[in-house]
């Protein structure tokens, strides 16, 4: 029965959320606490808790939380899929310079995902991108 309590234990800490003070640090307005609840919430499988906290740090203008706002939308966990929301939240991440969303943004620019098709513009945002994601991933194999 130890195997059975060690399952337990592992499962418990996955799903274990940030303690009570960050909790209050997020819940008193920090953005960074917001954000970090949310990831752990959604993590837990727990989406439309993580969409309350996503939704505070993307008011303030934090563009990772505007990115997470997308993904959900996009897969539907936690809200009705809708491309539209999605790229509307990809969007606001993206001119907030968050280099992955303008990757992705690019994406649904190209494909049509959501918003009128525009091939330039898409191409503006997502290949600079790419090239920044290729380097990334080059400097890290040379570590």
């Amino acid at each position: 029965f130890k195997w059975i309590t060690t399952v337990k234990t592992a499962v418990w800490n996955k799903c274990k959320l940030m303690d009570p003070q960050h909790i209050q640090q997020a819940d008193n307005g920090d953005v960074e606490s917001q954000y970090k609840l949310a990831r752990q919430l959604e993590k837990s499988l727990r989406f439309k808790e993580a969409l309350v906290y996503y939704t505070k740090s993307a008011k303030q203008g934090y563009p990772k939380s505007f990115f997470r706002v997308s993904q959900m939308y996009k897969a539907g966990r936690g809200v009705a899929f809708n491309l539209k929301k999605s790229a509307g939240f990809m969007k606001l991440s993206a001119d907030n310079g968050y280099v992955k969303a303008q990757y992705f943004y690019g994406r649904m620019l190209y494909y049509g995902l959501g918003v009128e098709q525009n091939l330039s513009t898409a191409i503006d945002l997502a290949v600079p991108q790419i090239l920044v994601i290729k380097k990334l991933k080059l400097l890290l194999v040379k570590c």
